[in-house]
């Protein structure tokens, strides 16, 4: 082959044949003298190279590679970078050495909001910056509280001191709505406070204040508590009554059960209120959905009650102090009060009547008033006022602990909320209906089935059990609730069956009179259209197998002990005691025909 070389002097490229290798020729150009280089070494195979290629090959053929293993060092074994003795995780990837899995590090790395972790470390900070920041926010609250507390003080002193009832019905209902602001105020300043937080702001700008806006608020509150609070509280405090009344346990008992039910309830708090400031705030009333965030964040709830509690300390414990040193001295006032307003009303009857109708009246002579002591009302007072002084800044505080606490878990608390849409524009496209959802899975359609069959014999149990204590039922306290339980369940059974009447009048009128009139209508709609029926179907069915443990249970007689006996003539249930029950121990042994005659008057024992 040709070899080019280059002309050192002209610079020019010649193409020389490869017989002139290792010679020398004249460039055409200047004629200068051009060594020819002789062939590269590199290109001959020699016996060296291929001896040195064969040494190689036998050097990694007979390389034993655990003897060159280095020991020493630590490398990841997803992507090979050193790692200390020390690290748990990969300081590049974020690899859990000993599991292979992600580590805590990779994890928070994959979180969309912020790290949970950092709730606890700024919690007690930002708390209190941000009451530092709203001071005039403070202030405002403990002025609203204040005049609040005093407008419900004095239309209830009023209440109390004037007979005539219409007046009394107006300062009854001013109370009321008067002590509804506080609650009220406070839930408007949680909604605020989450949207500010979720919005990484800190400050208010213009906040005003509306009286009866604030009143509707807190009946607002006031209903969720008997919504959402009542189911909670109503177990522990069942568990209280039965050891109160069956187990012979002192009365206090009952007070245990209804504050632990209510400690549960104000744990559940910030993720229900969360919830209730969202634009989509229905999972705040359902407690049943609320529940599985309140088990998974345990640790954050169990500490924002802590501060909760620890912060009102002294609002409580006054509180406290009024019921415990003046509870029985405001009772007494308010029976004599009451009693007394009674006496001006009849005495002023007397007044209006004519002398024809006073002739006719049985009590014709005015009644005298009790004697009034009103300093007893100045100690309590000054103690509940005094009380709500530090409310301002500690409820300012807890409310932005909340707002913190909605900001660090709300993908664990599921909030549902809406970005405000400026422009209009179609978000589905033609012919799909906007209210399409994901469909439930069926062990969701399960869980929510038996809550609802639980919720409703549970409400039957607290019937039962308060039907039982007002009437004073002889079948016993015990029978009135299994019967309540009972009822309960089979309302739940209606109900399922009316929401499977529902779903099948959405399929067609003729599968709803299927459903609805034919025996065993239900059973082939179900076959036909199981997804629209399913929910219905697993209330029944869950309804029917409670109804008849309970029928079981009657049947084999385990509750024999609770439900009276009849005497079998139809009469009222009778407990009959022996013969021989209450008598004199000598008339145990006395002569038969010293007993009195038939017929005659037997006083009994």
């Amino acid at each position: 082959m040709p070899v080019k070389v280059r002309c050192p002097e002209c610079d020019k490229a010649l193409n020389v044949p490869d017989a002139a290798r290792g010679k020398a020729v004249k460039c055409p150009a200047c004629q200068a003298r051009i060594p020819v280089p002789a062939e590269s070494a590199a290109k001959k195979p020699s016996k060296a190279k291929a001896r040195k290629e064969q040494d190689s090959s036998d050097f990694l053929a007979n390389l034993d590679l655990k003897s060159v293993e280095d020991h020493r060092s630590r490398v990841c074994p997803k992507c090979g970078s050193d790692v200390t003795e020390e690290d748990i995780e990969c300081p590049e990837c974020g690899i859990d050495l000993a599991t292979g899995g992600l580590g805590v590090a990779a994890r928070k790395k994959l979180l969309k909001g912020p790290d949970p972790d950092q709730f606890y470390a700024t919690v007690w900070k930002d708390g209190w910056r941000f009451v530092g920041r709203n001071q005039a926010m403070a202030w405002r609250t403990m002025m609203y509280t204040l005049i609040s507390a005093l407008f419900f003080l004095g239309a209830a002193f009023l209440y109390l001191y004037i007979s005539p009832v219409p007046p009394r019905v107006f300062f009854a209902g001013f109370a009321i709505v008067s002590v509804m602001v506080i609650p009220g105020w406070l839930s408007c300043l949680n909604a605020a406070v989450i949207d500010m937080s979720l919005e990484k702001k800190d400050k208010f700008k213009r906040f005003p204040f509306d009286f009866f806006l604030a009143s509707a608020l807190g009946m607002k509150f006031l209903v969720w508590n008997v919504i959402f609070g009542l189911p909670v509280i109503a177990l522990p405090a069942a568990i209280g009554y039965v050891m109160t009344e069956f187990g012979g346990m002192p009365e206090y008992v009952l007070y245990i059960g209804v504050g632990i039910g209510y400690l549960i309830l104000l744990s559940m708090l910030p993720i229900a209120m969360s919830h209730l400031a969202m634009p989509i705030d229905l999972p705040g009333w359902l407690f049943w959905k609320v529940v599985p965030a309140w088990a998974q964040l345990l640790k954050p709830v169990i500490v924002w009650t802590t501060l909760f509690l620890a912060t009102n300390l002294l609002t409580i414990a006054g509180f406290a102090v009024v019921g415990a040193l003046y509870g029985n001295t405001l009772a007494s006032f308010v029976q004599t009060m009451e009693s007394n307003a009674e006496i001006n009303r009849h005495n002023l009857a007397l007044e209006r009547m004519s002398e024809a109708d006073k002739q006719k009246q049985e009590n014709k002579e005015p009644k005298t008033l009790a004697p009034v002591d009103y300093t007893v009302l100045i100690a309590p007072a000054a103690i509940f006022l005094a009380s709500l002084l530090p409310v301002g800044f500690t409820m300012l505080f807890n409310i932005r602990t909340n707002g913190q606490f909605a900001y660090y878990f709300r993908d664990t608390m599921g909030l549902v909320g809406q970005a405000k849409q400026k422009k209009y524009k179609a978000i589905l496209p033609r012919g799909e209906d906007a209210d399409d959802e994901k469909p439930k899975t069926l062990p969701q359609v399960l869980v929510e089935a038996a809550v609802v069959v639980l919720i409703c014999a549970l409400l039957g149990g607290i019937g039962g059990m308060l039907y039982g204590a007002i009437s004073g039922s002889q079948m016993g306290i015990m029978a009135t609730i299994l019967i309540g339980v009972y009822y309960g369940t089979l309302f739940a059974d209606v109900t399922g069956h009316f929401n499977m009447v529902s779903a099948a009048f959405a399929q067609s009128t003729v599968w709803g009179l299927i459903v609805l009139l034919v025996p065993f209508g239900n059973i082939f709609f179900t076959v036909n259209y199981w997804n629209e029926a399913r929910s219905g179907c697993l209330t029944q069915a869950i309804a029917s197998v409670m109804l008849m443990f309970l029928l079981i249970l009657a049947v084999a007689g385990l509750i024999s002990g609770i439900l009276p006996v009849g005497d079998g003539t139809g009469g009222a249930p009778t407990n009959a005691a022996p013969a021989d029950a209450g008598m004199d121990p000598a008339m145990m042994g006395a002569d038969p025909a010293a007993a009195p005659a038939a017929g005659g008057d037997v006083s009994p024992p």
